[in-house]
């Protein structure tokens, strides 16, 4: 089910206001993380305005409008700083920064203390930033029936998934298989030694608390075996890998960073949190702080499409079904 292609080109990265798919990633240099109302974009060199999705890539030369009770928020990768903007405004993107384009707008730097400056109405508010991220490949965002997806029948793995694992104790979990009384749960190391064999009515394992704990910046194998008595009706497998200690003391960090910039009903954080997981493989956190930011923002179709090919990437075909099929309806609407 591991599939050997590199993360990196699955998640994020097109731009859903009209950029090139696969287009260098160094020539996008900021991401749209947070819109209200109406926000529209005109891309460099083209004429036409389009409504802007979340997590579009924005490159130098690309512009952003405001409508009338509207806002936005740009969040450049080098060095993690957000930039909100007001209100009925055109702005330009720069490469690290945004560019007012008259009105008499301004570019004011929020201190530490958080507190909004005097002259916030009509100024783009400069926020320090929580992180460097990278600047990964195209992804699958808005191209509808893309990701083939069908319903085998088999247990679907929720956890823990793909790429990799921040517990070294992770909890297994599968989706039930009509007539099945019986679900039998091994995992093998890289080399084949078995870990962990259990049998459980449920479809949920916690790891047993009495095993030592899996092997950190290691491989494993592990299947679900659905039975009815004796008979065998389905089975799936996976693979993941146990996150580095020192990568989950790094990662903690800067979700720290992340988290300082939460806001209640703004999509940044979340999204930003999703992209973060993503460049240490934690694939099934990223689908967790997608789904917050679908709930803060339930009618963006790009949320949808981008949980739609990340769901599909993992083997939770249901699931991507269903987020594909609301973002069609977006869409349409």
């Amino acid at each position: 089910m591991m599939k050997t292609a590199a993360l990196t080109l699955v998640f994020f990265c097109q731009a859903l206001v009209g950029g090139v798919a696969g287009a260098a990633p160094g020539k996008h240099p900021a991401m749209l993380t947070n819109v209200k109302e109406m926000v529209d974009c005109k891309v460099a060199g083209q004429e036409t305005w389009k409504r802007a999705g979340l997590m579009a890539l924005l490159a130098p030369g690309d512009l952003l409008r405001t409508g009338s009770g509207s806002a936005a928020t740009v969040v450049f990768f080098a060095d993690g700083h957000m930039e909100k903007v007001p209100a009925g405004v055109t702005v330009r993107v720069q490469q690290a920064q945004l560019q007012p384009l008259g009105g008499g707008l301004k570019r004011l730097s929020v201190p530490a203390s958080g507190r909004t400056p005097a002259g916030a109405a009509n100024a783009i508010l400069v926020l320090k930033g929580g992180g460097t991220f990278k600047a990964v490949g195209p992804s699958a965002a808005g191209r509808y029936g893309a990701v083939g997806m069908r319903h085998t029948g088999d247990p679907q793995l929720l956890s823990p998934l793909p790429q990799k694992t921040r517990s070294d104790r992770p909890e297994f979990a599968w989706t039930p298989v009509e007539g099945a009384d019986l679900y039998e749960v091994c995992a093998e190391d890289q080399h084949g030694k078995v870990l962990l064999k259990r049998q459980t009515t449920g479809t949920r394992l916690p790891y047993p608390p009495e095993l030592p704990a899996l092997a950190r910046n290691a491989g494993c194998r592990w299947s679900v075996e659905a039975r009815a008595g004796a008979h065998v009706l389905a089975r799936n497998n996976g693979e993941f890998h146990v996150l580095a200690a020192r990568s989950v003391a790094a990662l903690a960090r800067q979700e720290v960073a992340v988290r300082q910039q939460l806001v209640p009903g703004d999509t940044t954080a979340p999204i930003l949190l999703a992209r973060l997981h993503m460049d240490f493989g934690l694939c099934g956190e990223a689908i967790e702080q997608l789904e917050r930011a679908v709930a803060i923002n339930p009618e963006d179709p790009g949320l949808h499409e981008e949980l739609a090919h990340l769901h599909s990437y993992v083997g939770n075909t249901l699931a991507a079904q269903k987020a594909t099929e609301r973002a069609a309806a977006l869409r349409r609407n």
